[in-house]
């Protein structure tokens, strides 16, 4: 049996109270990632991806990863 992570996030927050919502606690792991390799964007970008995606696949939260990460980095 596969669940998809999406599926899980989603049994997760509509059980309790019919209303679908996002933390994004994985913007505390990937704020750092804008550190190393902070002159190459491409990859500062993969790795916030990869990251906050370990525990946040919605859309939402991995794009406001790469953009804490990427501002890090500037």
């Amino acid at each position: 049996l596969y669940i998809d992570s999406q599926d899980t996030q989603h049994l997760v927050y509509v059980a309790p109270s019919n209303v679908f919502g996002v933390d994004n606690g994985a913007l505390v792991r990937t704020a750092i990632l804008g550190v190393p390799n902070f002159h190459e964007l491409l990859e500062v970008e993969s790795n916030a991806v990869r990251i906050c995606k370990t525990t946040h696949s919605d859309s939402k939260c991995v794009a406001s990863c790469v953009f804490i990460s990427l501002l890090v980095s500037l």
